[in-house]
C-alpha cells in the first residue's frame, strides 16, 4: 500500500467525510418555491375556457381549483361584472374575502352565510326558524328555503356571475337557489368540485347544461404527499408534477400524553432546529379539537398553541373538517381514529403542501397509510 493511500485511510477514519444532505427546513423551502411556480402556471388554464358561461371544473386535491375559482371571479369583477364567490367552509370564505378585499364587484359568502344574509335583508328571522328542528334540517332545508323566499322579495339583489368552490359539499337541491341569484338566465355560472372531498355525504349533482372539464395535474403537493393520499382518493387522483419532497413521517404515540410529547418534539425540530416559521406549521385533529389530545392545552413543551386564526404567536390547531379547502407547508395530523371515512383522511393528508407527519397509535398509523 502506498504511503499516500495509507495516510488517506487514516485521515478518513479519524475525520470521516460527511455527505451533505439538505435539512428538512431546506427541503420544505425548496418545495414551496417550486409549488408556487407551478400554481402560477395553472392559472393559464382559464384562458382555454374563458368564453364558456356554464362550466364545471373537476379535479383532485392540489389541482388548483380554489386558485382558479378566485382568479375567474377576479377577472369577471375587473370586467365590471357583479360577481358572487361562494364556498362551503367558513375558514376558506374568510381567506377568499381577505384576498378580495381590494377587488371591487366581488362578494364572498359561504352558502349558509348567504342564506342568512338574504333572509336578514328580507326581514326574515332565521334564528326564529331554527327553533324545534335539528341542525341537519336547519342547514340542509330550512336555510335554503329561506334564501329562496328572500330572493323572491329582493328582485334587485342579483349577480352577473356566480362562482362556486367546494361544490361537492352543495346538495343538488341547492342549485335552484344558486341559479336564482343570477341577473340573467344566461349569466355566468362556474363551479369547482372534487368528489373525493365530499365530507358530508350529500348528493351534489350538477346544474343543467354544464360543460365539464377535468384538471389532472396536482401542482400543490409534493409527490410523496400525493402518493400518500392516493389510497384514500375517490376515483382518479391525477398525476403530480411537484417536487419529490421529504418522506412522509409516521410517529407512534399510544396515549394523549404521548401525543403531546411527540408534537412538542416535532415542533422543536421543525421550528427551533430547522428554522421554519410557526405560521408554516399547523396541527390538524381527526376529532373536534376539544376532544383531541391537544384539547384544553394552550401549550406543548415550549410552544404556545392557538386555534386557527386566533390572536398571538402560537402554533395553530384546528380540526380537519374546519381546515378543508386550506393548506400549509407543514401539517401534523393527530387523533385520526381508524373509523374515520377515507374522504377525511384524503382531505387531511392533502392539506400539507411540502411535509406531512402523522401521529397516532399503531392501528391509527396503519389506517393512515404506514406500510408494515
Amino acid at each position: 500500500m502506498s504511503t499516500l493511500l495509507f495516510v488517506d485511510r487514516v485521515i478518513e477514519r479519524i475525520f470521516p467525510r460527511k455527505i451533505l444532505v439538505p435539512s428538512l427546513g431546506v427541503k420544505v423551502r425548496d418545495a414551496e418555491q417550486q409549488i408556487i411556480e407551478l400554481t402560477k402556471k395553472q392559472r393559464k388554464i382559464l384562458g382555454f375556457v374563458r368564453a364558456q358561461q356554464r362550466v364545471c371544473i373537476e379535479g383532485a386535491a392540489g389541482t388548483g381549483k380554489t386558485v382558479l375559482a378566485f382568479e375567474k371571479a377576479r377577472q369577471l369583477a375587473e370586467d365590471g361584472v357583479e360577481t358572487l364567490l361562494l364556498c362551503f367552509n367558513e375558514l376558506l370564505a374568510e381567506r377568499l374575502r381577505y384576498q378580495a378585499r381590494n377587488v371591487p364587484n366581488i362578494t364572498v359568502f359561504t352558502f349558509h352565510e348567504l342564506c342568512i344574509h338574504f333572509a336578514t335583508q328580507a326581514s326574515i328571522d332565521a334564528n326564529h326558524e331554527r327553533q324545534g328542528i335539528s341542525d341537519n334540517d336547519y342547514f340542509d332545508k330550512t336555510l335554503p328555503d329561506l334564501l329562496l323566499q328572500a330572493i323572491d322579495s329582493l328582485p334587485n339583489q342579483r349577480f352577473g356571475a356566480v362562482i362556486v368552490d367546494e361544490s361537492q359539499d352543495f346538495d343538488s337541491q341547492w342549485w335552484l337557489h344558486v341559479e336564482a341569484l343570477l341577473s340573467h338566465h344566461d349569466g355566468t355560472l362556474w363551479i369547482f368540485k372534487d368528489t373525493a372531498q365530499n365530507l358530508y355525504s350529500r348528493e351534489p349533482g350538477l346544474p343543467s347544461h354544464m360543460e365539464v372539464f377535468t384538471l389532472e395535474e396536482n401542482v400543490r403537493n409534493t409527490r410523496r404527499i400525493h402518493d400518500a393520499s392516493k389510497p384514500f382518493a375517490k376515483g382518479d387522483s391525477g398525476f403530480c408534477t411537484g417536487p419529490e419532497g421529504p418522506q412522509v413521517r409516521y410517529e407512534l404515540a399510544t396515549t394523549a400524553s404521548a401525543v403531546r410529547t411527540v408534537v412538542s418534539k416535532l415542533l422543536h425540530e421543525l421550528i427551533t432546529v430547522e428554522g421554519l416559521r410557526r405560521e408554516d406549521v399547523i396541527l390538524l385533529t381527526g376529532r373536534t379539537v376539544s376532544k383531541s389530545a391537544l384539547g384544553g392545552h394552550n401549550k406543548v413543551g415550549a410552544f404556545d398553541l392557538k386555534r386557527f386564526g386566533g390572536e398571538g404567536n402560537g402554533v395553530e390547531v384546528d380540526s380537519i373538517w374546519r381546515f378543508k379547502g386550506l393548506e400549509r407547508p407543514v401539517v401534523i395530523i393527530t387523533d385520526m381514529p381508524t373509523f374515520v371515512k377515507n374522504s377525511v383522511r384524503y382531505v387531511a393528508i392533502t392539506r400539507a403542501r411540502s411535509a406531512l407527519v402523522v401521529v397516532g397509535d399503531h392501528d391509527e398509523l396503519i389506517a393512515a397509510g404506514l406500510q408494515q
